[in-house]
């Protein structure tokens, strides 16, 4: 299944977008070592992202991808399933989820962060929480309340 040989990469650029790469582990070399994989170095040089994902106003400090399958929480589409979804946050105060099928913003989250900058997101799927560290040193933690539809913020 070429699928299961199949991973995304994401970099922040200049622009306040974000570059992702849909890649093969065979583009990687790997070194085994008991059982487990260590990226050594990436072997295509210069292959042109998959998408841009635009949207943040400045620049976007962290990501990272979420595997929601079988979920359809933060889908539009009733029934229609989600597989990967990259988790941003941004100087902009915002954080983003974005589809990794076509690269569309699935949500954006305003006012986490009070007045401060969001430096660091993550995403926990089986409890729907959402972690944010925000540039005044606080860690702020929200948890959602799936729906069929979409996340919404749990009062």
């Amino acid at each position: 299944d070429e699928s299961s040989n199949c991973c995304y990469l994401a970099a922040n650029d200049s622009q306040n977008s974000i570059l992702v790469w849909k890649v093969s582990l065979q583009d990687f070399d790997c070194d085994q070592h008991e059982g487990t994989s260590t990226l050594q170095h990436c072997t295509s040089e210069g292959k042109a992202p998959s998408m841009m994902l635009l949207g943040h106003t400045n620049i976007v400090w962290a990501c990272s991808f979420v595997n929601l399958e079988g979920s359809t929480a933060l889908n539009s589409n009733p029934g229609e399933e989600m597989d990967m979804v990259l988790v941003s946050c941004s100087g902009d105060k915002t954080v983003r989820f974005w589809s990794m099928k076509d690269g569309t913003c699935l949500q954006v989250i305003r006012q986490l962060g009070g007045g401060s900058q969001l430096l660091t997101c993550s995403f926990c799927p089986a409890t729907y929480a959402l972690a944010v560290g925000a540039y005044d040193g606080k860690l702020l933690v929200t948890t959602f309340e799936a729906d069929k539809q979409r996340l919404a913020p749990a009062n």
